[in-house]
């Protein structure tokens, strides 16, 4: 509107001026108008081949329209340069000559003359117009409309461009009549994918020979002297346990951790141990101890399961050792059956014998219990009867325990011994630690997580005592139950080993890098658990995310906007929180005032440390109501290598990278990387992908930007930053994972033998499986299913049973719950061979791989993978683009050192002085500096192409050294360091610190200059303190405003087109580039490592008491691009508003966050 009010008013100002004046001006004369109203067509005009007309009038408009579009920052308007000339033509008169010289980012060097005319105006046309016949043929305008290509303008139709994308797919598109419909390579969208099964468990048929792989567990903690803890720890000693049959060879696979109640078990399998051959008879009986051993045993094989034998063929047979392994068929053909927990017969309570020789390690269940477990016999008490003396003062004996609690009168022997018990787990998911063994967890925190996995039944506080009486004894033997409770996540673990393995054969295969077989005496390195994922995974499971509180209840108590949801949760939900609130009244202090445990950490304990322990443990368990109170200073992790008593001493010089030193030879990378890079975060294991997909994706990036660099020497930046964003997008790298089915490879969700377990060889029937496809159902279809033991044992489907599945189908009557394409859920998918996995995820995974054969392999690992999997043609052979070196002004003899450094100003000596580094090429280092307003320079182009290079090197290199020297860092905190250091105001701030601003090579630009000078200024104030937001603070008499200072991004652009400069002067010599970029770097580095800088908008968010809320964004001057964003916070029961003041409503944000964590003193 203020614009349009300007208009109306300049509109009436002319009007004052010429209405009803016009009498008082002279007539103009005939030659006048003949020579100046009628001759705009004296240039002929432009016809192009397809028909476009290009006129001497339009051609002005038409070439600035152009040079608009080129890249420039907002302070710097891009115009052609006019000179005119006067000249005289063949008849003797003088006429105008006017020359254009186009701007340095146009393709066209050379200057642009028009023809002689007498009318300087029609010299300008004539000029403009051949100047946009000459863009034309140089294909910067459009052959069709003529009117200037988009600087970012790509046809991706282009054969050399769509040469670049051999994985890409058109015809997966986002649907149109569906606005919610999630597009390709976003989170949302969630696919259902084929698992990988590994080639090694499919079956062989007519084949009678199978391969025995033993089970080898050794204990990795000392012995207890707990009785019933040391009862466990012999059964893990025992010669007794269990191997797997296959139908074809295993390779070798590398040891890995199983975390029982009692500690960490180191487990190995022994491959092809022997051959045995089996008759039908002996492999019937291999097939049902398998079974018998998910399904009753451990109960975990679902009822409508049925044996298919084609694909996981991995049999569990029981083993023993005596100078050897051998199977223990004896134990298979007697145990097929496991008794039902009812009371025994009164005949067998009577004549019942408790001796240590029948009892003594084996598993029994009290019968009288409504959720009865399973529990070790580790001692038999013979000292001790249902007379004696009972524990707690309610009851005088144990017969009056279960007289009064359960009704239940000994019947059989009163002098019965009765029986000190141990617990088995119900949690089979032993690829965690148990919440017991984490030192550097609080008590409440070990007993919130023992209860969410049950693990807080096996250890109660006191020793459970059973009457022998009045319970179950299985026959099964004890040290295989007990060693049982492995073998879900033995299995689970030897199947995505063996996945990780056939990926790492293919990749070795294809690219000749690696080798997946181990020499004699090589082995792979084992499995190592990563304490902080572990923990992060434990936790998880317990802890939801800190909400953002945006609503103050002191001032504002209800929230009328959003009416309270009923809160309706399950009875598993209601129990789990009883028991928090148990523990919270139990443990009434905050887990962070919490102290370290002394006698844990008796070797790194500080007398701070002895002194804040003494502070907790003697104050007062009820809080005083104290405004004075001191509290105890927050509790310090456990296993950090610096104590919480003394500071990090300073981190030495290193600007050496070892990923650069690495080579594609070797053995490549360990199985257990490769099985690191296809695990998922919800996967909560003990170990993820996060990390190394972050270096993979900085590699990536350098690897798509100097690959394109190459490939289009004549594209600029805007049309490389199109293709790349296509190259490395998500959508296009799960097109590259899903050539070789990485999604189904991965491992996406948490292992829980209880709630989906792949009992190998075992599916749903195939006709069921056809069935849900058909109709598209989700897999929770099958809940409630159930198949006879004879039809699951066997895995023929009878006529009853399918017709079963399609009456209760139709039972539903369509409220059966379909499975809506795209939006796939993971529920019981593997039941169906499949499982859902999300674009991203897979793209992610990509990334992982990549990252994982760059730390082997170095860059050209990396480059053999991410050519194996097409995201980079391999027939372009981008290894040769590493230390390519680009033609410029000086190789081709165009020009010489004295015309650079006259274009440089003789800049060059003060910058290599500044940078350390001579030139060899000083051609270089004046496309880096040059600002695309320096029209004076016709040699090189302007600096985008070299900042576009410069960024990705510095952003891959910038990554390694993180990854490599803060290993102790939390993924997300990796995250939060990266983006600290790289990011246009640390790169600005170098720039201004070093004094390369002063170098720029630009035309004069009073608004540019203002604003470099504007930053300058601050950063001298600051004692060029480089931190991540830069702020200039303005103090009102009613409000705080904070306003975002402008940093020019030309400044950052600077940096980064040097890097890429010395980068491609060096021929590629990534280890130049980073020892300059650390020597500059390496303060803030170290700083920033210490203590990571955050967004100052998550820090305030993260003051739950702040209740922080942000107002909508107000624009405070069409004319001048600044918003305002207001925020209010409370403190001390006030209520508080600051503002924040940028170019957008981001920056405004993260102004008006900073002023506000100022005011609440932060």
């Amino acid at each position: 509107m203020t614009l349009y009010k300007e208009f109306q008013e300049t509109e009436q100002l002319i009007q004052r001026i010429l209405v009803g004046n016009t009498d008082d001006r002279d007539e103009p004369a005939q030659e006048n108008i003949d020579k100046n109203l009628y001759q705009d067509e004296d240039v002929p005009p432009f016809i192009s081949p397809y028909g476009g007309r290009l006129t001497a009038t339009s051609a002005i408009s038409l070439l600035n329209r152009y040079c608009s579009m080129l890249p420039h920052d907002h302070f710097t308007i891009i115009t052609p340069m006019w000179i005119k000339e006067t000249v005289t033509n063949k008849h003797g008169f003088d006429c105008n000559l006017v020359t254009i010289v186009l701007p340095i980012a146009c393709p066209i060097k050379e200057e642009i003359k028009g023809m002689p005319m007498y009318n300087l105006k029609s010299a300008k046309r004539s000029a403009a117009l051949n100047a946009c016949v000459k863009l034309y043929e140089a294909g910067e305008l459009d052959p069709l409309t003529m009117l200037p290509m988009r600087y970012t303008a790509v046809d991706f139709d282009d054969a050399d461009v769509q040469s670049c994308f051999l994985n890409w797919r058109n015809d997966d598109m986002k649907r149109v009549d569906d606005p919610d419909y999630p597009a390709p390579g976003t989170k949302g969208r969630v696919r259902k994918h084929r698992i990988q099964f590994p080639a090694v468990l499919d079956s062989v048929p007519d084949e009678s020979e199978y391969y025995l792989h033993i089970i080898k567990t050794t204990t990795a903690f000392a012995e207890p002297k707990d009785t019933r803890e040391k009862a466990l720890y012999d059964l893990l000693h025992r010669p007794e346990g269990f191997g797997f049959m296959t139908q074809k060879p295993l390779p070798a696979i590398c040891d890995f951790p199983m975390f029982m109640t009692v500690g960490e078990v180191s487990t190995s399998l022994d491959v092809n141990y022997a051959v045995i051959k089996l008759d039908a008879k002996l492999l019937q009986l291999v097939k049902q101890f398998h079974f018998f051993i998910f399904e009753q045993v451990l109960a975990i094989a679902k009822k409508f399961i049925v044996f298919e034998g084609k694909v996981n063929c991995l049999y569990v047979v029981p083993v023993k050792e005596d100078n050897g392994y051998n199977i223990d068929w004896d134990v298979m053909a007697t145990h097929d059956q496991i008794q039902p927990v009812t009371p025994p017969p009164y005949e067998d309570r009577i004549n019942l014998k408790v001796t240590p020789e029948n009892y003594k390690d084996c598993v029994v269940t009290p019968w009288y219990r409504v959720l009865p477990d399973r529990y070790i016999v580790s001692r038999v008490l013979e000292f001790m009867t249902p007379q004696s003396h009972f524990d707690s003062d309610s009851y005088v004996t144990f017969a009056d325990y279960y007289a009064d609690k359960y009704k239940l009168e000994i019947i059989g022997d009163k002098s019965q011994a009765l029986l000190e018990v141990r617990n088995i787990s119900s949690r089979m998911n032993c690829l965690l630690p148990r919440a017991a063994t984490i030192n550097s967890f609080t008590d409440k925190q070990k007993k919130l997580v023992s209860a969410s996995q049950g693990d807080d039944k096996t250890n109660r506080g006191f020793a459970e005592v059973f009457v022998a009486e009045f319970c179950i004894k299985y026959d099964f033997p004890g040290v295989l139950w007990y060693k049982a409770i492995m073998l879900p996540s033995i299995v689970h673990r030897v199947f995505m080993l063996l996945v990780a393995h056939e990926l790492l054969t293919e990749i070795s295969e294809s690219t000749k890098y690696g080798n997946p077989k181990r020499r004699k005496g090589e082995e792979w390195r084992p499995v190592s658990s990563n304490m902080q994922i572990a923990t992060l995974s434990l936790l998880a499971q317990v802890e939801e995310p800190t909400p953002i509180t945006s609503v103050d209840r002191i001032n504002n108590p209800t929230d009328d906007e959003n009416p309270r949801r009923p809160n309706i949760m399950s009875i598993k939900q209601s129990l789990y929180q009883l028991q928090q609130k148990k523990l919270s009244k139990d443990y009434p202090w905050d887990e962070k005032m919490e102290p370290i445990d002394i006698e844990r950490n008796l070797s790194t304990v500080t007398v701070m440390d002895i002194e804040c322990y003494d502070e907790f443990v003697s104050s007062p368990l009820v809080p005083i109501m104290s405004p004075t109170r001191v509290l105890s200073p927050p509790r310090v992790v456990v296993g950090s290598k610096i104590s919480a008593a003394i500071s990090a001493p300073p981190a030495k010089y290193n600007d050496k990278l070892n990923i650069l030193k690495m080579t594609a030879t070797g053995n490549g990378p360990e199985l257990r990387d490769i099985l690191t890079a296809l695990t998922t975060i919800k996967s909560h294991d003990t170990f993820n992908l996060e990390r190394v997909e972050t270096l993979g994706d900085a590699f990536l990036k350098f690897a798509a930007s100097l690959y394109l660099f190459h490939k289009f020497p004549k594209f600029n930046e805007g049309q490389l930053t199109n293709i790349k964003g296509r190259l490395i997008s998500n959508r296009n790298l799960y097109y590259a994972g899903e050539r070789f089915n990485l999604a189904g490879r991965m491992k996406v969700e948490q292992f829980s033998p209880r709630k989906d377990f792949m009992v190998p060889g075992y599916f749903a029937p195939p006709e069921v499986e056809k069935f849900i496809a058909e109709k598209k159902l989700r897999p929770t279809f099958l809940i409630g299913v159930y198949f006879p033991s004879s039809e699951a044992f066997d895995g023929n489907l009878s006529k009853e049973s399918m017709a079963m599945v399609r009456d209760r189908f139709a039972d539903c009557d369509g409220t059966a719950e379909t499975e809506p394409e795209c939006r796939v859920q993971n529920a019981m998918q593997l039941y169906i061979h499949s499982q859902a996995v999300a674009d991203k995820s897979v793209a992610d995974c990509v990334e992982a791989l990549i990252g994982t054969y760059l730390l082997s392999g170095g860059v050209l690992g990396a480059i053999k993978v991410i050519e194996w999997m097409r995201i980079i043609p391999p027939q372009d052979n981008f290894a040769t683009y590493l230390h390519t070196r680009v033609s410029t002004v000086l190789s081709e003899k165009r020009a010489t050192e004295s015309d650079i450094n006259f274009l440089l100003s003789h800049c060059r000596p003060d910058v290599e002085k500044i940078l350390n580094y001579k030139f060899k090429d000083p051609s270089h280092l004046l496309e880096a500096l040059s600002h695309p307003s320096y029209i004076r320079n016709r040699l090189t182009r302007s600096y985008e192409r070299y900042e576009f290079l410069g960024d990705a090197i510095l952003d891959f290199l910038i990554t390694s050294h993180v990854f490599e020297n803060c290993g102790d860092l939390k993924p997300g905190e990796m995250t939060d360091l990266r983006s600290a250091l790289v990011n246009n105001v640390t790169f600005a701030s170098y720039v201004v610190k070093l004094g390369l601003h002063k170098f720029l090579c630009s035309e004069l630009n009073p608004t540019l200059d203002k604003a470099v000078i504007t930053f300058v200024d601050h950063q001298v104030q600051r004692e060029h303190q480089i931190v991540e937001d830069v702020l200039y603070l303005i103090d009102e008499e009613e409000c705080h405003i904070a306003e975002y200072v402008e940093v020019p991004k030309v400044l950052s652009d600077i940096f980064e087109a040097l890097v890429g400069a010395i980068f491609l002067d060096s021929g590629g010599d990534l280890q130049t580039v980073w020892a300059l970029v650390y020597r500059i770097m390496c303060k803030e580095i170290h700083a920033f490592s210490s203590r990571i800088p955050q967004q100052p908008v998550k820090v305030l968010y993260e003051k739950i008491h702040a209740c922080p809320v942000f107002d909508k964004s107000v624009v405070i001057d069409p004319d001048i691009p600044k918003i305002k964003v207001g925020v209010t916070i409370t403190k001390n029961d006030w209520q508080h508003t600051v503002y924040g003041v940028g170019k957008n409503k981001s920056q405004a944000k993260r102004a008006a966050a900073k002023m506000a964590l100022k005011v609440l003193g932060i």
